[in-house]
């Protein structure tokens, strides 16, 4: 990932059942922060990153859909796939609601 990227939290989404504990949720809350200021040019360029994807950090057979939410992850932005590219501006912070197989 290259460097001005941060993860700031990747956590399980309750499914709002009773029966949580037996059945874990296969929603999870993705979150990332892209600070305003460059990299280190040397670092990006040994490790390629131009603009990544969700395939940078997930198998494409473990999600089954993505969205960009708000941060309170109550409302869809947009609906992505796994190869979209995260294109994040410098100092925001973007939430996406993953749902795995």
């Amino acid at each position: 990932m290259p460097s001005d990227y941060h993860l700031i939290n990747l956590r399980i989404l309750n499914n709002n059942q009773e029966d949580f504990r037996h059945n874990p949720s296969k929603n999870f809350a993705f979150i990332l922060r892209r600070f305003a200021y460059d990299c280190d040019e040397n670092y990006d360029k040994f490790f390629h990153f131009k603009q990544i994807s969700f395939e940078h950090f997930f198998q494409s057979n473990q999600i089954e859909s993505i969205n960009q939410t708000s941060l309170s992850l109550r409302h869809i932005k947009q609906n992505l796939n796994i190869i979209s590219k995260l294109n994040i501006q410098f100092s925001e912070i973007v939430t996406y609601k993953i749902h795995f197989y």
